[in-house]
């Protein structure tokens, strides 16, 4: 776990919380007109890996 926090840029794991605040919005109807939508709690991990690896492509 603590690897993997050093690979976020928020340089943290998330919590059950932040998750089931996420989970909660979606399922709310503030989320009504969202559709097909894959959503990515990863504290900015997805983001950096794209930065870091662009090159590779």
């Amino acid at each position: 776990m603590a690897r993997t926090a050093q690979l976020t840029p928020l340089a943290r794991n998330g919590t059950p919380e932040e998750i089931a605040e996420v989970v909660g919005f979606i399922a709310s109807d503030k989320a009504a007109y969202m559709t097909g939508e894959n959503v990515v709690i990863d504290g900015g991990r997805q983001c950096m890996c794209n930065f870091l690896y662009a090159d590779r492509k």
